[in-house]
């Protein structure tokens, strides 16, 4: 499954209506999500049980600041509507997998 680019109107729907969302914040610029957007992206592949999403920074400066984002990359899991994991940085992709393990579990 591919990622799904989120906007302030249809976030609170994407969150709310899956069992599992994380959701990547980046911006185009920056070097560290031009690194980490492709590992993301790859790893969705691995979990069409689950629903991977972008939300640029730049673009979406509400949602950005109503989550707390402060750094980018950030991931953000999301369960039953809830945030119940976040991290910041690049991740390697077994680091995603163990995040997505984190999520599940929560």
């Amino acid at each position: 499954m591919a990622t799904i680019d989120l906007t302030k109107d249809t976030f609170d729907e994407t969150i709310s209506g899956n069992d599992i969302v994380l959701v990547e914040f980046f911006a185009p610029w920056c070097g560290h999500c031009r690194q980490f957007t492709p590992i993301f992206t790859k790893v969705s592949d691995n979990h069409p049980d689950l629903t991977f999403c972008l939300v640029n920074v730049e673009d979406q400066k509400d949602v950005t600041q109503a989550k707390g984002v402060r750094g980018i990359p950030t991931v953000i899991g999301f369960k039953n509507g809830e945030e119940v994991h976040r991290n910041s940085g690049v991740m390697p992709e077994d680091q995603i997998e163990g995040f997505i393990e984190k999520v599940k579990s929560s």
